[in-house]
């Protein structure tokens, strides 16, 4: 995949452009435009909250949190992480080996959080119970 493109080439699907809409719609379809390999770390997160072009991006998330799993958005510490484990139930049925990376990514983190009731440990759960067949 090109990530020199942008999701709106890559998808062949343009969302139009911001105009009178919330700051949250601006900004996502402002980053649609931009290349994919030059999304900031919060773009990903803002995408991946969103649910769209998931095929794409979270690759691209994994990709980044391998090397850092507690990776830091605008929000705090794991952030991305937290939305890569928000994904829904029917994206890792699609893409087994991907939830497999997700696991080993977010069990690395687990390892480094102290907090039991921190966001990230809190979505790992839920990440886990929710797809034990897999």
């Amino acid at each position: 995949m090109d990530l020199s493109k942008s999701l709106t080439e890559l998808e062949a699907d343009d969302w139009g452009s911001p105009a009178d809409t919330s700051n949250l719609v601006s900004a996502c379809l402002a980053l649609r435009h931009k290349p994919v390999r030059e999304l900031s770390d919060n773009e990903l997160r803002l995408a991946i909250n969103q649910q769209f072009s998931l095929v794409i991006l979270v690759p691209v998330a994994l990709s980044r949190l391998e090397s850092a799993p507690l990776l830091q958005g605008n929000l705090f510490p794991g952030d991305l992480l937290t939305a890569v484990l928000r994904v829904p139930r029917d994206f890792w049925h699609a893409n087994p080996p991907l939830w497999r990376v997700t696991f080993w990514i977010a069990s690395r983190a687990m390892a480094r959080i102290e907090d039991p009731g921190s966001w990230v440990r809190t979505e790992f759960d839920r990440f886990l119970v929710s797809w034990p067949q897999l």
